[in-house]
């Protein structure tokens, strides 16, 4: 008598792949965490002028370039945000 052969059908197929593709997403998900995400050195200089216009009508007060800010009817507005991000 011969041993049953074992095949795999498409249910087994379908649930194998979806089991891998879980499986990489995790594992590219941890390493990404592994990277430690966040603001990464000049970031946060780009951000500078629009979280300032959130909270002030007016000019920033830091040093800053002349003639970057426009103020039309009592709003300012940044022009430029530096004038030279990089590494």
């Amino acid at each position: 008598m011969e041993p049953p052969v074992r095949r795999l059908t498409a249910e087994k197929c379908g649930a194998w792949a979806i089991i891998g593709a879980l499986a990489v997403y995790f594992l590219w998900a941890a390493l990404l965490i592994l990277q430690n995400p966040g603001l990464q050195y000049d970031e946060a200089l780009l951000v500078l002028g629009s979280v300032h216009m959130r909270h002030s009508v007016g000019e920033i007060p830091l040093p800053h370039d002349p003639d970057t800010w426009f103020c039309p009817f009592k709003r300012c507005l940044p022009l430029m945000t530096v004038r030279y991000v990089g590494i």
